[in-house]
């Protein structure tokens, strides 16, 4: 199963991910950004007080060998009230080395509208999936690469797709 192969490395910024198992444990975040399944990002300036902020979160999955993928899955979070927005791109890159990337994709169709639920704030931050096709790309190693300006990033899970050449 190449998604129990792929391993994440990366840090948040105020809700990280230690063991680095968050955003390929198969649980998608709740509502609350606060219940232990969401990673956080807070694209920050280089101001005073921003010093050792992540500006943008930058994941790098490895595969543990060459894997074609046919879609990528994303799950983030939105809450305005919370300045928690849908990243504005993803830009995915593969690699065979894990030093050398090539980029793949620009994803730029991520939801970031108002939730009019009526309701807001911690508890209320609606997850939303981005379902990107990759049309068979292959691969050992995934970087993916969010934006965002100025505001929170939240991921909660991501899933990759394999083709059906490569499922075991």
């Amino acid at each position: 199963d190449p998604r129990a192969a792929v391993h994440a490395a990366f840090g948040g910024d105020g809700y990280p991910d230690d063991a680095r198992h968050k955003l390929i444990d198969g649980k998608v975040g709740s509502r609350n950004h606060h219940d232990g399944r969401w990673v956080g990002w807070y694209d920050a300036p280089e101001v005073a007080g921003a010093a050792g902020r992540q500006s943008q979160p930058t994941i790098v999955f490895d595969a543990r060998y060459s894997v074609a993928i046919d879609r990528l899955h994303v799950a983030y979070a939105v809450e305005h009230h919370l300045a928690i927005h849908a990243p504005d791109r993803l830009i995915i890159s593969t690699s065979d080395d894990g030093d050398t990337f090539t980029e793949l994709k620009t994803f730029t169709g991520f939801d970031d509208a108002w939730s009019h639920t009526g309701a807001r704030g911690i508890g209320h931050a609606t997850p939303r999936f981005a379902h990107i096709d990759l049309s068979g790309a292959e691969a050992r190693y995934w970087r993916l690469e969010f934006y965002n300006d100025h505001e929170w990033t939240f991921i909660s899970e991501v899933f990759f797709s394999p083709s059906d050449e490569t499922r075991p």
